[in-house]
């Protein structure tokens, strides 16, 4: 949409003083326009790009509280009927592995598929709508927590979520298990 177009429709019109020709009304509002304009350009600081977050393994004695919220809805089969799911919690010193790895050379043969970089592994078995807790400590040169959860439909499904951890003592991280999809994140 044009200046006139807008201008026509009595938008910017309304501030252009009466009796003036249309020719002085479209200029009137061209000016008006670009005055405008270029007060947003004045007064912006420059902000800096978000700085990368630094992963940084575990340090000794390091230690895990994780919980693991699964909502009522989750893992349906296909009666839509909701059911049990198992999640594994992975203790990683690198991502790669886990990243490019599919659904089924996790959950079937994870020790050879992820390799020197799994630390350590934890099942933790969810019923619909349930809670579980894991304390734990974190294994020397864990860098990232993943989880991995073995959803029914897990072709259609957010099956895989991870954190780079920054160097802390204790780690509070909670995972979300919805109806087909998992997020992991810091507890509230």
């Amino acid at each position: 949409m044009g200046v006139m177009g807008f201008a026509a429709r009595g938008g910017l019109l309304r501030a252009v003083p009466k009796g003036l020709s249309v020719a002085a009304r479209f200029v009137f509002v061209c000016v008006l326009a670009s005055s405008l304009t270029a007060c947003g350009l004045f007064g912006k600081k420059d902000v800096p790009p978000p700085k990368e977050i630094e992963i940084k393994p575990a340090p000794a004695a390091a230690s895990l509280d994780f919980v693991a919220v699964a909502s009522p809805l989750a893992n349906p089969g296909p009666d839509g009927v909701p059911a049990p799911v198992v999640m594994r919690l992975y203790q990683l010193n690198a991502e790669t592995n886990f990243s490019n790895a599919s659904f089924r050379q996790l959950w079937e043969e994870d020790a050879k598929t992820l390799g020197p970089t799994m630390l350590g592994k934890t099942e933790i078995y969810l019923t619909p709508g349930g809670i579980e807790h894991v304390k734990a400590n974190l294994i020397e040169g864990t860098s990232i927590v993943a989880v991995v959860v073995g959803f029914r439909n897990f072709e259609n499904a957010k099956w895989r979520a991870m954190v780079g951890l920054q160097g802390e003592k204790r780690f509070k991280l909670k995972a979300d298990l919805k109806t087909l999809a998992v997020d992991l994140g810091p507890q509230d």
